[in-house]
């Protein structure tokens, strides 16, 4: 690493404490069970249909959510 790196105090190292990490897995769950009613009122074919088109809608380079082990676990 050279100086000038170990000296830029612009960088900040950020943990998830136990507490953010029981928040993020509620948060799966509560995802999970939304999702799930969705499917079930929509269908899977709709529901793919919109997650298509949500994920069309986004902005390109943002980081996923929606990919197993998100939040560490």
């Amino acid at each position: 690493m050279s100086r000038l790196a170990s000296v830029d105090r612009r960088r900040k190292q950020v943990r998830i404490t136990p507490r953010g990490v029981e928040a993020l897995a509620l948060s799966a769950m509560i995802f999970d069970d939304i999702r799930s009613r969705w499917a079930s009122a929509l269908g899977s074919g709709r529901l793919s249909a919109l997650e298509a088109d949500l994920r069309t809608m986004a902005p390109a380079g943002t980081f996923r959510l929606d990919v197993p082990g998100w939040f560490g676990a």
